[in-house]
C-alpha cells in the first residue's frame, strides 16, 4: 500500500512556494503535496511512517488502510510512486520513455544511494495529472514516478528520486531549484529535512549525481519487507523460544486409508502470533515483536494434521502439503497428485 500511501511528517518550517520555480516546495504545509513524497523526513522517531495528512480520512476505507499501517510499516515500498507538485503545466516532452530515464542526464530520475549501490539507476514510467480531471485525492500538475513494474528496489537501501533542471514547463522555462530545498540540500539549513538528504550527499561525492544539475529531490529508506516473516522462521526454528509442540490423539483414519497406504490423524498445539479473533474480519491479524525483536505468542490454537504412509517398508520421504482457498479438511487426501505421491514412495502430510 505504501505505493499510493503519501503523508505529511515532521516538517522544519511553514513557508511560502518558491516563485516561479516550477515546483511547489513548502516545507510546514499542512497537506502531502507540500512537498515532494516519499521521503525520510515524513517518519516518526519510532521509524514508522506519519500519515496524519493524507488526503480523505473522513473516507472510511481510507482511514482504515491508515490506521493498518500507522504505527506498524517502517520505511516505504519496494515499489514506490514518488510526486511532485509543479505550479503549472510542463511541457509535451516532460514524460520520458522508461529506457530513457536510466541516461544520467535524463531528466526524470530513480537512482540507488546505497555504499553498495550508489548511482545505479532504476527505469521509472511517469504521468502528469490535469489541472481539471476532478481527482478527490491528486491535485493537478503532480508529477507522478514508479519504478517499471518488475524492478523492485533493495531492502534498506536508500534511493532518491530526482528531478534535473533540465525538466521543462509548458513555457519552455527549465525548472528552477526552490531556495529553501538549496539551503538544505546545502547543509546552510538544518532539520530533518536536510538530514535526510545526506545519502544523497555521500552518493554525489563519490561522482555517481550531478548534483548542480539536480532541481528538486527527495531520498527515502526502502522498507525491510522479509525482516518479520525471517524473525517468525528463526523464533519456531528455536528449541529455546518456546516449547515444542506436543502431538496427541494419534489414530488410523479407516475411511482415508486404502490398500496401499494408511492414514493417520492427530493433533498438535500451534503458536498464533496475531492479535485478536481469526479470521480477523473487523479488527486484529497484527504480529507484535518485543524490543529485541523477538514476535510475541498471542495464543495456543489446536489444529488438526495428517499423515498418509504408502505401504511398505520405511523410511519414506515426506512431502508437506500447503493448500489454499477452497481446501476441504483433507480433500487432498483424495486427489491424484497424492496418490501419485504415494505410489513413487513419498509420505504426504
Amino acid at each position: 500500500m505504501l505505493v499510493f500511501l503519501p503523508a505529511c511528517g515532521g516538517s522544519d518550517e511553514t513557508a511560502a512556494p518558491a516563485s516561479g520555480s516550477g515546483f511547489r516546495y513548502e516545507p510546514g504545509g499542512a497537506d502531502f503535496f507540500a512537498t515532494p513524497w516519499p521521503s525520510d523526513h515524513r517518519v516518526l522517531a519510532d521509524g514508522t511512517v506519519d500519515l496524519g495528512s493524507f488526503p480523505r480520512q473522513e473516507v472510511a476505507i481510507v482511514s482504515q488502510i491508515v490506521q493498518a499501517i500507522e504505527g506498524h510499516i517502517t520505511g516505504f515500498s519496494t515499489m514506490p510512486t514518488g510526486y511532485f507538485q509543479l505550479q503549472g503545466a510542463p511541457s509535451g516532452e516532460a514524460l520520458l520513455a522508461p529506457i530513457d530515464t536510466l541516461d544520467p542526464t535524463a531528466a526524470v530520475q530513480l537512482i540507488a544511494l546505497g555504499p553498495e549501490s550508489c548511482g545505479e539507476r532504476v527505469p521509472v514510467e511517469m504521468q502528469i495529472s490535469l489541472a481539471n480531471d476532478g481527482d478527490p485525492y491528486l491535485p493537478g500538475h503532480v508529477l507522478q514516478i514508479a519504478p517499471v513494474p518488475g524492478f523492485v528496489l533493495r531492502q534498506q537501501v536508500p534511493y532518491a528520486f530526482v528531478v534535473l533542471r533540465s525538466f521543462t514547463m509548458a513555457s519552455g522555462e527549465p525548472v528552477e531549484r526552490p531556495a529553501q530545498w538549496d539551503a538544505y540540500l546545502e547543509g546552510t539549513k538544518t532539520g530533518p529535512i536536510a538530514d535526510s538528504l545526506e545519502p544523497l550527499r555521500a552518493c554525489a561525492a563519490q561522482g555517481e549525481i550531478d548534483l548542480d544539475a539536480v532541481a528538486l529531490g527527495t531520498v527515502f529508506t526502502v522498507q525491510d519487507v522479509v525482516g518479520p516473516a525471517s524473525a517468525l522462521r528463526n523464533a519456531v526454528a528455536d528449541p529455546d523460544y518456546s516449547d515444542a509442540p506436543e502431538i496427541t490423539g494419534w489414530a488410523v483414519d479407516a475411511g482415508l486409508s486404502g490398500s496401499d497406504h494408511t492414514a493417520y490423524t492427530a493433533t498438535y498445539q500451534t503458536p498464533i502470533f496475531q492479535t485478536g479473533v481469526s479470521p480477523y474480519a473487523d479488527e486484529g491479524g497484527d504480529i507484535v515483536f518485543d524490543e529485541d525483536g523477538q514476535p510475541i505468542i498471542q495464543r495456543w490454537e489446536e489444529v488438526p494434521m495428517i499423515v498418509v504412509v504408502p505401504e511398505g517398508a520405511g523410511p519414506f520421504p515426506v512431502l508437506l502439503w500447503v493448500d489454499g482457498t477452497g481446501w476441504g479438511q483433507w480433500s487432498h487426501v483424495s486427489s491424484s497428485l497424492t496418490k501419485s505421491l504415494l505410489a513413487a514412495g513419498f509420505a504426504v502430510a
